[in-house]
């Protein structure tokens, strides 16, 4: 199936509790009414997507747009917080030359760490208190 969503389509990590979090934040900040929610671990998910891997999601959360365009990490934040009028100094912003760099750095550090960082939602590493070993 590829069809184009009707919404924004937020593609996020629903067993992160740091991914969930941020997507409820963002959805929140983006225009009201705009965004849809998905979590690409659930069986299915991607169906809709066929461009967009397991694999990739793992490595950043992805913004699929109405006319079909798909961004990932940082670029997929700005994005979508573009779509509301007083944040659309956003976007350009993350085109700087240097600052596109640093932010994608920065999201490829956090999305790598993420588990590690806040745990997971759905592990039976985590039902035994694993994941929260290293955090304070």
């Amino acid at each position: 199936m590829n069809t184009l969503p009707e919404k924004y389509v937020i593609l996020y990590d629903g067993s992160c509790r740091f991914c969930v979090r941020q997507s409820r934040r963002l959805v929140s900040l983006a225009r009201p009414g705009l965004m849809e929610t998905i979590d690409f671990q659930r069986g299915g998910a991607l169906d809709r997507f066929p461009a967009i891997t397991h694999d990739a999601c793992m490595k950043a959360m992805h913004l699929v747009e109405p006319d079909g365009r798909i961004s990932q990490g940082a670029e997929a934040i700005a994005r979508a917080l573009a779509t509301r009028p007083m944040l659309r100094w956003v976007q350009p912003l993350y085109y700087l030359p240097g600052l596109r760099q640093i932010l994608d750095w920065l999201y490829a550090l956090i999305a790598s760490n993420r588990y590690w960082l806040w745990g997971k939602l759905t592990s039976q590493d985590c039902d035994t208190g694993t994941c929260r070993l290293h955090r304070s």
